[in-house]
């Protein structure tokens, strides 16, 4: 029962990282203006103003206004350039010096250049 919720709370998680929320809310207030232009209207024409964006509810502003901010936010983020410890890429992939040393002697050590070394010949 737990990993069912957890799997649950982890897609509706990523779900509203992604912005789901705001195309919740943007169905829902379609959904209302819908009805309440149907009450007055035929269904065709109630649903020619709700899509039409000339007529837009205080839902639908509010969406505009928080995808808006999120739009905002999200560039300010970007901005900022992630740094990490080491200033250089070849700090990082660099084998250290003890490395070298120790294994030097014992290890022969071969350039990728040279050819590999041919095998013995088969006995007959």
């Amino acid at each position: 029962m737990f990993t069912r919720s957890g799997k649950i709370l982890v897609a509706l998680a990523l779900a509203f990282s992604l912005g789901a929320h705001w195309s919740l809310l943007q169905v829902v207030a379609w959904v209302n203006m819908t009805v309440s232009y149907a009450q007055d209207a035929s269904i065709g024409e109630a649903l020619e103003k709700t899509f039409d964006g000339k007529h837009a509810c205080k839902l639908c502003k509010l969406v505009d206004e928080g995808k808006q901010k999120e739009q905002q936010q999200s560039k300010t983020v970007q901005k900022h350039k992630l740094e990490l410890i080491g200033s250089t890429a070849s700090e990082w992939l660099s084998v250290p010096m003890a490395y070298h040393t120790e294994f030097a002697e014992t290890f022969p050590w071969r350039s990728f250049s040279e050819p590999p070394t041919p095998p013995p010949p088969r006995a007959a």
